[in-house]
């Protein structure tokens, strides 16, 4: 079983904490988490191991998002959302949003950057990571947000993750 809880740090326009916790799913995963944070700045150290190769024809991702502005912990589902994809699809698609913050070859080994396919199993490293949102939308609410990933593999979901992050305005 997975067992991903982690707490990260969401710099869009402010440091914030982002939690990670598992939900626990009746088929063993694919991944495996072992992530720590350090220091002030919330970065992101530890290995990923990727327990078999992730093809387009068994392995699919999808993800829905949730707005609490008020921070009462009542999330009310947002009309943005993922579509269930092949992982591949979905990494070449978005790693766009993410490569700031994880540059190959300096914060990871992770082979993401040339859109791999099968994504090769293995264990990857992350090394000092902190999310960069330059590249990201700036129209979007502040608040608190959950995303929530569900990985399936022949369409039964073998993992499922829920990230919270709160966003706010950066004082200058």
């Amino acid at each position: 079983m997975l067992g991903l809880r982690i707490y990260l740090t969401l710099m869009l326009l402010n440091q914030a904490p982002l939690k990670c916790p598992t939900r626990q799913v009746s088929r063993p995963s694919v991944w495996d988490f072992r992530i720590r944070l350090l220091g002030r700045e919330h970065r992101v150290n530890g290995t990923v191991t990727i327990k078999e190769d992730l093809d387009n024809v068994h392995h699919t991702v999808g993800i829905e998002t949730y707005n609490d502005a008020s921070g009462s912990g009542h999330f009310k589902q947002m009309p943005f959302f993922v579509p269930q994809q092949s992982v591949c699809k979905a990494v070449a698609g978005f790693w766009f949003y993410v490569k700031a913050s994880i540059p190959y070859g300096e914060k990871t080994d992770m082979p993401f950057e040339s859109h791999p396919c099968p994504i090769p199993k293995g264990q990857y490293y992350v090394k000092d990571v902190t999310i960069k949102p330059e590249l990201w939308p700036i129209a979007m609410p502040r608040g608190y947000f959950k995303y929530v990933l569900t990985f399936k593999k022949d369409a039964e979901v073998v993992s499922r993750q829920e990230v919270v992050i709160y966003v706010v305005d950066r004082r200058i």
